[in-house]
């Protein structure tokens, strides 16, 4: 028979199932602690990383949304909304990640305004999040057309060479 740690590595699935029967059967000896506390562990970062990708696919339906004003359609808001119930849905069985949300929001701001800024090349995109959680999450918010205006245009060295009619050419 495979000692736990062999299981780990060899079969995963197998593995789980055999850590489920040790704890439904209270031989907490015979548990593989080492693996079992780091997956464990991952199930709380894959449920924050969860949440920072939902964060970040709604905040880009949200640009989206803002920068196909003629194309805007119920499609994209059926996007946004289902985003919304999502991240809901995860607060809600997570509480303790609402404290977190605000950072993962931050973080999958600078992902999507960096995406955005490369499609909507005109568009002044902030450093920082326009949009609070609470904005983000709630069904009737939709960015304003103002929210990113025009990009400021560079101030470059106006000194403009000056042509010599003598010579054909510059001075």
């Amino acid at each position: 028979m495979k000692t736990n740690g062999q299981l780990y590595e060899q079969d995963f699935y197998a593995w789980v199932h055999q850590q489920v029967a040790l704890l439904k059967a209270r031989q907490f000896d015979a548990l593989d602690l080492d693996n079992l506390i780091e997956e464990v562990e991952s199930i709380a970062r894959q449920e924050r990383h969860l949440l920072w990708h939902r964060l970040r696919t709604l905040l880009t339906h949200l640009v989206a949304w803002w920068g196909e004003i003629p194309a805007r359609c119920i499609q994209w808001e059926c996007l946004i909304a289902t985003q919304r119930h999502e991240i809901q849905d995860i607060l809600d069985d997570s509480p303790s990640l609402a404290p977190i949300a605000l950072e993962e929001l931050a973080k999958a701001w600078k992902v999507v305004s960096a995406q955005s800024a490369a499609q909507w090349f005109n568009a002044a995109f902030p450093a920082e999040c326009p949009w609070t959680l609470t904005q983000v999450l709630d069904e009737h918010f939709w960015p304003q057309p103002e929210t990113f205006g025009p990009k400021q245009k560079e101030v470059r060295d106006a000194t403009v060479p000056t042509l010599d009619a003598d010579h054909g050419g510059v001075a």
